[in-house]
């Protein structure tokens, strides 16, 4: 299985950025847990792919900051075309209405996705943390800790296979 954890970090170019997150996640998996950079976008929406063969690389639906922005922001919310259809069921159950196993899957799901995203409604690639070093998980770490050792800011795909 595939997914995809962005690393934020600070660097001089693209290739730098790629090759520090690499370089970070080195001692990060085994055999089974493998992982392949597919290349960045700069702050200034600016791609670069450095492993055409991963899974993920920037290219038309992730080109730019925005793109990345609105595709993280849904991993928060998944279920958010179904806000209404989950507080019914809520309603439901608080007035001692029958729920089937279904249902309370859907509020199950529905909790776990607030919870994770500690009722955020949008999330900032540039900024904000999610599953942070957790790259076996769709999400995002700030390595901050290279702040300031480059000149622009890039978001590295990191396509983990596990």
């Amino acid at each position: 299985m595939h997914t995809l954890h962005f690393g934020v970090i600070n660097a001089n170019s693209p290739r730098e950025a790629c090759v520090a997150v690499d370089a970070e996640l080195d001692s990060w998996g085994d055999e089974n847990n493998w992982r392949s950079i597919g290349g960045c976008v700069s702050d200034k929406d600016e791609t670069y792919i450095h492993d055409s063969d991963a899974c993920f690389y920037p290219e038309n639906n992730s080109n730019t900051i925005e793109k990345l922005n609105a595709w993280v922001t849904s991993w928060i919310d998944p279920c958010k075309h179904n806000d209404k259809k989950i507080l019914e069921l809520m309603n439901k159950a608080v007035n001692g209405k029958k729920l089937n196993f279904h249902d309370w899957y859907s509020i199950e799901n529905f909790a776990k996705y607030k919870s994770e995203a500690n009722n955020r409604v949008s999330l900032n690639i540039l900024k904000d943390d999610y599953y942070t070093g957790i790259y076996d998980k769709n999400g995002v770490t700030q390595f901050t800790e290279f702040t300031g050792k480059g000149t622009k800011k890039y978001v590295v795909f990191i396509d983990m296979h596990s």
